[in-house]
């Protein structure tokens, strides 16, 4: 009947698929006086942890516990739940004023309270991942639109961080469909157009003789239209769209063909960046080692970075596959050393044998006691690691190659030492 009140879906009752389930609710809602001031879309961003804990019933246990915080807390209208660990809710405005004077923003501050909590199952404390995504009502906002813009809002607090919450602008922006647009252009660099993807090499320098005992390739996309791509935007593309494994490979196969093609004497390092995306792909692996066998390349010439935080994280899919290309023979280091919490006996536990310290421990060692005893403490701890070769990052003065000598560290790397430069114009 027209004007009629829907029933009230029930968290761990009533399950749907779609948030055109949800929709004749929400309609309702912004007919009524006291209309919603938001949509949330929510999901337990680590529910296949806690299903795999706690089973079907423990799952559904969080998202019924976490459905009444939202009733209680915040008076929430829970509109869909679905069994893989996802809530679409409605919050009205606080009943008593905000502080702040912005109604909506309190109430989104209650829901996320509500939300990010301890929730007991089968006697046991379970601490639910709830990322959210967030879209404040409008005047004149339709029902459909707000699912879309609040689930849209929910993918990218995924993408960027679980756990977190991010809000909708009031309409799509042009970043935003660049980021799209982004997505199909990368396809195309690497499935019709490779010339627009080449790499540039910066040396590594042996500070005590100046000779260059290695290379780092670092990826360079030159779109016909954007220019120049950073290559933090075009891997963080790869990673979001499941190119990361076939970007990984092609940055690892042109890098053992110049490897090979500069036929140098004296031994080369090739660095090259990888992501644990990359290594929990089961095929990676072998893919490298037939890469190597491909270009007649010694597994001891290729050295793969990764991250300090990826490799102090324990995941176990990284770990196998560190350990995997270890047996292989591939050198492996830890990229940005000195951002995390890393600690030495951990990192003796790795499969590791070289560490790049991190630029920011190093710019400031020309101008800075502190900062030079700073690093003098951190060689000191790692020298503690037998066999570990260790190589400074963003040396960009005269001065701060001195006192990395005068410390004893004898790689280094950065802009007075060497740019990165297409693989003619290396000198080696």
């Amino acid at each position: 009947m027209p004007g009629a009140r829907p029933a009230d879906p029930r968290p761990g009752l009533r399950v749907a698929s779609r948030d055109g389930d949800a929709e004749p609710t929400l309609a309702w809602l912004l007919e009524q006086p006291e209309r919603p001031v938001a949509v949330l879309s929510a999901v337990v961003s680590n529910a296949g942890d806690l299903l795999e804990r706690f089973g079907t019933d423990g799952l559904e246990q969080v998202l019924s516990t976490l459905g009444e915080r939202l009733r209680r807390g915040c008076a929430a209208r829970v509109l869909r739940v679905s069994p893989l660990g996802g809530l679409v809710f409605t919050v009205p405005s606080p009943a008593e004023p905000s502080p702040a004077g912005d109604p909506a923003l309190a109430a989104i501050t209650g829901a996320e309270e509500s939300l990010r909590d301890f929730v007991e199952v089968g006697g046991e404390q379970a601490w639910p991942v709830v990322s959210l995504g967030v879209r404040r009502v409008g005047a004149r906002d339709e029902a459909a639109q707000l699912l879309r813009d609040a689930r849209s809002a929910l993918v990218r607090a995924q993408q960027e961080s679980p756990g977190t919450t991010t809000c909708w602008p009031a309409g799509r922006t042009g970043s935003d469909l660049g980021r799209l647009r982004l997505v199909d252009d990368l396809v195309g660099a690497l499935r019709q157009h490779p010339e627009q993807l080449a790499l540039a090499y910066q040396p590594v320098v042996d500070l005590t003789t100046g000779e260059v005992g290695g290379v780092e390739a670092l990826l360079r996309w030159t779109h016909p239209e954007r220019g120049a791509v950073s290559p933090l935007v075009a891997v963080a593309a790869a990673e979001r769209s499941g190119l990361v494994r076939e970007l990984g490979l092609l940055v690892v196969d042109r890098a053992l063909a110049q490897l090979r093609a500069w036929q140098r004497p004296t031994p080369l390092t090739m660095h090259v960046n990888v992501s644990p995306l990359q290594l929990r792909a089961p095929g990676f692996v072998p893919a490298v080692a037939r890469l190597l066998e491909q270009h007649d390349v010694r597994a001891s010439a290729l050295l793969l970075e990764i991250t300090e935080s990826a490799a102090m994280s324990g995941d176990p899919e990284v770990l196998a596959a560190l350990d995997a290309l270890g047996e292989l023979g591939v050198r492996l280091g830890i990229d940005d050393f000195g951002t995390g919490y890393s600690s030495i006996s951990r990192l003796q536990q790795l499969p590791v044998d070289t560490v790049k310290i991190d630029r920011s421990l190093v710019c400031e060692i020309g101008g800075s006691a502190p900062a030079f005893e700073m690093l003098r403490a951190v060689l000191g701890l790692l020298r503690t690691s037998p066999g570990l070769t260790i190589v400074a990052e963003g040396v960009e003065t005269a001065l701060q190659s001195a006192h990395l000598r005068a410390l004893g560290c004898r790689w280094a790397q950065g802009y007075h030492l060497g740019r990165p430069v297409p693989p003619g114009d290396v000198r080696l």
